[in-house]
């Protein structure tokens, strides 16, 4: 019996989106959704939705129109029952009939090179070595791989990339495209019709899939395309979680999709509260986060008693400050939040939480207790406020914390950072860390065929962590930059460090051609990012301590017209923030506004819950 479509959510082929929960009968659409969401089938009874189904290997093409929808049960049941009648006779002839026309897009797609399963050195559409490698041979020597890297210099010699030349026996050509010029850049390439091979994903989800559905890009959830990407597919289709999340708004409408996402490729905890711990003792203040019961207030007005000339608290990118802190209120966005319990989306800029948050934040401002350029400045500012004794306490990627302690301990002074104790905020926990993105990733060019298959090679190492895969070349490095410290973690040697290691991912990329973006789509779990110094394994710990709040799943829009209104909504959200502390907002000011938002942009959301 052929099984059901392996999903848990329905494309619509009229307002392209996904409706959550549909179920499918052997290869009944329901009549509860189907494939068309309601609001689809409320405008329009003529649509034609095209899917394909997979049985005994052949793609069976399925048409339903929205008119089905609306016949009688017994109508739907002899429909099917044809459908059925019919699928068993294609398959009859199928089995006859083995001449096939490889070059006609409908004939049914098998592996170039089946397995023979009594064969143990073949797996898939590749024979494989005694460790479970793919054995390529001479199928890609000579061939042609360009990708893109964001570098100002020439990066062709370096050891990474004659390192997949040594494994595949391709030819890479490394595109340089300067920081800051990618985007532009690679619309260029575009227009031109002169891709990389493989580059990392630019412009919006929308245009990735319009030209994907063109045959631009390689489709990486093709049946044949994943039996060559094992590596991806153990992430992104074995699990059923993530495959539900990574399809959910950025696969199309024949479930095809073009990103290649990084996975797992950050720390748990990698922005967090920072304190200058040193100057707390100095005070004599203790750390508080607590927003109910006023101790937070307290904390920063002990501190400003201190020093009067100071702004206890500072910020370096106001949006992206806030739109951390929110989810300690309990709100996991405040741009397109979401709602596990309910499952909802909605705009958290909108809700109670993120009043109390800004009132919060407006109260400091109007007692001197924040820096008021936090709500302009940059990074940079940030590192002046803290060196310089303006302020002590921030929220920010906690790369800042370990730089600005190697310049104390450089300068021979005693202020030292730590993580604190506690976030601030009424739910005391850290927004966890989204395993992936699918509104970005990497991207393969599917203009020149064999240049493609061996992207693909390519990638599904980049996402083996293995000592023998691509993820640990990348993020780890050659044997001779890498020294194992007294409690067995791996470092980058670096002669110049007071320490003898240098952790920074900045320091080893350009001298090594390590961590592109293009290609980087895995860090091995022992790479020397991992390695933590006490501050940072500090913060580790408290993350798992207090706990993680959840993220709001990926979002991706493949929506032109909807893409463009979030974007506007989420600029105005922004533009809100800064009004809501200089114009001194009441709650009847913040009232007015979420109605006039929701009005102009309501729809946004009931776009994603449709």
């Amino acid at each position: 019996m052929a099984k059901c479509l392996k999903t848990r959510f329905c494309f619509c082929a009229y307002c392209h989106s996904f409706v959550k929960n549909i179920k499918f009968g052997a290869f009944s659409p329901q009549k509860n959704g189907g494939f068309l969401c309601k609001i689809a089938l409320a405008k329009s009874k003529t649509i034609v939705y095209n899917k394909s189904i997979k049985w005994c290997g052949y793609s069976i093409p399925l048409e339903v129109k929205a008119s089905n929808y609306f016949k009688e049960e017994n109508s739907m049941k002899k429909t099917l029952a044809l459908l059925l009648a019919l699928i068993m006779v294609v398959a009859l002839f199928a089995g006859c009939n083995t001449t096939t026309d490889p070059t006609d897009p409908s004939t049914p797609s098998t592996p170039s090179n089946p397995t023979d399963p009594s064969d143990p050195t073949q797996t898939g559409p590749y024979p494989v070595d005694e460790n479970g490698q793919f054995v390529y041979g001479d199928k890609f020597k000579g061939v042609v791989v360009s990708v893109a890297v964001v570098a100002d210099e020439d990066q062709d010699d370096l050891w990474f990339f004659k390192l997949i030349e040594e494994k595949f026996g391709c030819d890479i050509q490394v595109v340089e495209i300067p920081n800051g010029a990618y985007q532009d850049k690679m619309a260029a390439y575009l227009a031109d019709k002169n891709l990389p091979t493989i580059f990392e994903s630019f412009g919006t989800i929308a245009q990735i899939v319009e030209y994907g559905d063109q045959g631009a890009f390689v489709n990486v959830m093709d049946e044949d395309n994943l039996a060559k990407m094992p590596h991806f597919k153990k992430f992104f289709v074995d699990q059923t979680e993530v495959y539900d999340e990574y399809m959910m708004t950025a696969s199309t409408a024949t479930g095809a999709h073009y990103i290649l996402p990084a996975w797992d490729s950050e720390r748990a905890v990698n922005h967090y509260w920072v304190y200058n711990d040193a100057e707390f003792e100095k005070a004599g203040v203790e750390w508080s986060g607590d927003t109910v019961n006023g101790g937070f207030l307290k904390m920063l007005r002990d501190l400003k008693a201190y020093n009067p000339s100071s702004w206890p608290l500072t910020a370096g990118d106001w949006k992206n400050t806030l739109q951390r802190m929110i989810s300690t209120w309990g709100v996991n966005s405040m741009y397109a939040a979401y709602d596990y319990e309910d499952e909802k989306w909605f705009y958290g800029a909108t809700t109670d939480e993120f009043y109390d948050m800004m009132n919060l934040l407006l109260t400091c401002y109007n007692e001197g207790l924040m820096n008021p350029a936090s709500l302009s400045q940059g990074n940079g500012a940030l590192q002046e406020d803290i060196i310089n004794h303006r302020s002590y306490i921030y929220h920010s990627w906690l790369g800042w914390m370990s730089m600005h302690n190697a310049a104390f301990v450089k300068e021979g002074v005693s202020d030292h950072e730590s993580p604190t104790p506690t976030p601030v905020g009424p739910n005391g926990m850290t927004l966890e860390l989204k395993k992936f993105a699918n509104s970005y990733g990497t991207v393969i060019n599917a203009e020149d065929p064999l240049a493609a298959e061996c992207a693909m090679a390519i990638m599904n190492w980049m996402y083996d962590d293995s000592k023998l895969g691509g993820a640990w070349a990348s993020s780890v490095g050659p044997d001779e930059i890498v020294a194992t410290d007294e409690n067995g973690k791996l470092n980058w040697i670096d002669e110049s460090s007071p320490t003898g290691y240098n952790n920074d991912v900045n320091y080893v990329a350009p001298l090594y051609g390590m961590f592109d973006t293009s290609l980087n789509v895995r860090y091995a779990p022992e790479s020397p990012y991992f390695t933590f110094n006490a501050e940072e394994q500090l913060a580790q710990e408290i993350g798992d301590k207090i706990g993680y709040f959840k993220a709001a799943p990926a979002l991706a829009w493949t929506d032109v017209e909807m893409a463009d209104a979030y974007t506007a909504s989420q600029q105005d959200i922004q533009a809100m923030t800064q009004k809501f502390i200089t114009d001194n907002w009441t709650r009847a000011d913040f009232d007015a506004w979420v109605a006039d938002f929701l009005d102009q942009y309501g729809e946004v959301m009931d776009f994603l819950n449709s």
